[in-house]
C-alpha cells in the first residue's frame, strides 16, 4: 500500500490528467476507494502519482464503453486527491480519492497517451432574493429524506442526523443525493447545475419521485404476500 501526506487542497491546477468514472457520480466531499482496472486508466494513475496526486473524476456517458475518447464524457466533474494506493496480491489496484471540488472542461489537450484538459472551477449561484425560498427548500429536503430513511430501512439512521447538521446547502444536496438509489443521469443532473435554487429544487423533486416508487414497491410487496 502505498500511502501519501498531502497538504493541497486550495491548489485548484489549470490542466489535469482524467480519470473516466463508470455508473458513478463522485460529489464535492466524497472520500472513497475506486478500483482501477483499464490500462490506461492504470497508466494515468501512476503518472498522476509521480507528480501532484491530482485528477479529474469525470463521469463517462456509457459504461460499457472500454476505450473512452472525449465525446464519452459529460462536461461536469470534480477535483480529486489520490491519498492511497492499494495492489492487491492478483495485481489488481484500488485508488483511495478525496473529491475536493467541481470541475468543468474548458478544452482537450491533444496528448497521444493520456486524456488531458483543462478546466475551471465554476461557482455556485446563491442570490440573496431567493434565500427564503432556499430555506423553505432545505426544509423540505429532511423532511423527504426523513421519509427516504425511514423506508430505506438499510440506512442507518447517522445518516439522516448527518444530514439535519449540514448548514452549507450545497453540501447538503451532494450528500442527500449520495444517499439516493438515482439514475447517473440524475445524480450528474444534481452536479452540473450552479444555480443554488434549481440545483435544490431538483433534488426535492428526485427526492419525491424516488419517494413515490419506493412506497410502491412497499405496497406490492404487501400485496404480493397475502
Amino acid at each position: 500500500m502505498e500511502e501519501f501526506n498531502l497538504d493541497i487542497k486550495n491548489k485548484k491546477p489549470k490542466e489535469l490528467y482524467i480519470l473516466p468514472l463508470r455508473d458513478i457520480v463522485i460529489y464535492p466531499g466524497m472520500i472513497l476507494p475506486l478500483p482501477i482496472g483499464r490500462e490506461k486508466s492504470l497508466k494515468t494513475i501512476t503518472k498522476v502519482v509521480d507528480e501532484d496526486k491530482m485528477i479529474a473524476l469525470i463521469p463517462q456517458k456509457k459504461a460499457n464503453k472500454e476505450n473512452v475518447d472525449k465525446n464519452d464524457l459529460y462536461q461536469y466533474g470534480t477535483l480529486g486527491i489520490i491519498h492511497k494506493v492499494l495492489r492487491a496480491p492478483d495485481e489488481t489496484i484500488r485508488i483511495v480519492v478525496q473529491s475536493i471540488s467541481r470541475i468543468k472542461i474548458k478544452d482537450f489537450i491533444e496528448d497521444k497517451e493520456y486524456l488531458r484538459v483543462k478546466v475551471e472551477y465554476p461557482k455556485i449561484i446563491n442570490k440573496n432574493e431567493y434565500q427564503n425560498e432556499i430555506k423553505a427548500l432545505i426544509k423540505s429536503i429532511i423532511n423527504l429524506f426523513t421519509k427516504v430513511t425511514s423506508i430505506l430501512t438499510f440506512l442507518p439512521q447517522d445518516v439522516l442526523i448527518t444530514a439535519m447538521n449540514i448548514e452549507d446547502p450545497e453540501k447538503l444536496a451532494y450528500y442527500v443525493a449520495s444517499n439516493l438509489q438515482l439514475s447517473l443521469e440524475e445524480h450528474y443532473k444534481i452536479l452540473e447545475i450552479s444555480d443554488l435554487k434549481l440545483k435544490l429544487e431538483k433534488l426535492v423533486e428526485f427526492l419525491s419521485k424516488e419517494i413515490y416508487f419506493l412506497e410502491l414497491g412497499k405496497k406490492n410487496s404487501i400485496r404480493s404476500s397475502r
